[in-house]
């Protein structure tokens, strides 16, 4: 059940995320980087809130983490990065993820 509900919760978030505004009004760079950038400040805002509401809300960020990662593996090969390639891209996603995460709490605590 957590699993669908993080697959629908990311599909609101990518929708969001590639919403032209971004990108167009807000002076967001239209690039891979840059895409990646909005959709990783969406997901902070959505597991943060929901982080602070028990174990089963941690349930349910882990598999929209897990639903986020498997969607960014699956655009890596469409993009055409090789199998050798992905581990490598993801492990690259996966730091600044996490780092962007904690910058994104602490500027919340300060």
């Amino acid at each position: 059940m957590q699993a669908q509900a993080g697959r629908n919760a990311y599909a609101v978030v990518l929708e969001q995320a590639r919403n032209p505004r971004f990108y167009t009004d807000f002076g967001v760079p239209d690039t891979f980087d840059g895409r990646f950038e909005v959709l990783v400040a969406h997901l902070f805002i959505i597991m943060h809130v929901t982080g602070e509401q028990g174990e089963e809300a941690r349930g349910f960020n882990q598999a929209l983490f897990d639903a986020a990662f498997a969607d960014m593996d699956q655009t890596l090969r469409n993009m055409g990065i090789g199998d050798m390639g992905v581990p490598k891209h993801m492990r690259r996603m996966m730091t600044g993820f996490n780092g962007r995460m904690h910058a994104y709490e602490e500027a919340l605590d300060d």
